[in-house]
This record gives C-alpha cells, structure tokens and sequence, in this order.
C-alpha cells in the first residue's frame, strides 16, 4: 500500500494479520514487569505482544472487570440455594416418615414435626424472595 491510498477497513485488517518483522526491545524492572502483566491479564489481548502494540499504536485496550456487588449476590444466592436444598430434605424425610407411621399416638408428633419442617422451608423460600426483590430493583448502572 503507498501512501497516497486511503486506508480502507479492508486495508486496515491486512495490515493488522500482517507478519509482523519489526522487533522493539524494552528492558523492565521486576515492579514494571509485575505491573505490566497485572494490566496484561486484566486486559482481553491474547498475549502480552498484542496488549503492548495496542498500547504503543493507542488502539484501544479492552480490560475486564469484576462487578463486586455481583459477585456477592451469586455468593448470597448459591448459600441460600444450600439453605433451601437443606429444608427441602428435611421437609421431604419428615413427609416420608409421616406416611410410613401407623396411624398411633407417635402420629401427632410427627405432625407437629412435619409443620415445623414446613415452616422451616417457608421461612427459607421467604427469605430468597426477599433477597431477590432487593436484588432485581437494585440500579446496577449507577452503583
């Protein structure tokens, strides 16, 4: 390509696929070194050579992010889904002995166990959907 052509997108991605013949060394102390491939793994390019051009030839430099109030709603999620596993066996063990008990006086007490349980479990699923209202309206775009 001369210099006088524009430079079309299709140029653009030829020059980019390019090989590239042109070497460019840059002596690093352990600090920046350290620095650089925090930035390097933070970022999306495949190698440090690619986050480095990009950075030289200002192209832009995509980094990835966590969203810490994210992750501390999965964190909630995934023990209040234990919590509920746990009911949810509970409440079914209680049913299976209910049904398996002759019909005798130990039956009022396994009723009563088997309320307690159900309670338990709703208590549990309560408390989910309350954390998931909060969660669902919760401004995500302007924390």
């Amino acid at each position: 390509m001369t210099a006088d052509q524009p430079m079309t997108s299709n140029s653009i991605l030829m020059e980019e696929n390019a090989k590239k013949t042109q070497k460019i060394i840059c002596f690093l102390s352990k600090v920046d070194s350290q620095l650089l491939e925090k930035e390097v793994q933070q970022s999306t390019a495949r190698s440090r050579s690619e986050f480095i051009r990009n950075k030289l030839l200002d192209r832009a430099v995509t980094l990835k992010y966590r969203n810490v109030s994210l992750d501390d709603c999965t964190e909630q999620l995934a023990q209040l889904k234990e919590e509920l596993k746990t009911a949810c066996y509970s409440f079914e063990m209680a049913a299976q002995k209910l049904h398996q008990m002759p019909r005798s006086t130990d039956a009022a007490h396994w009723l009563i166990s088997f309320e307690l349980e159900r309670r338990n479990l709703l208590k549990q699923a309560e408390k989910i959907s309350t954390y998931l209202e909060k969660f669902s309206s919760y401004d995500w775009k302007n924390q």
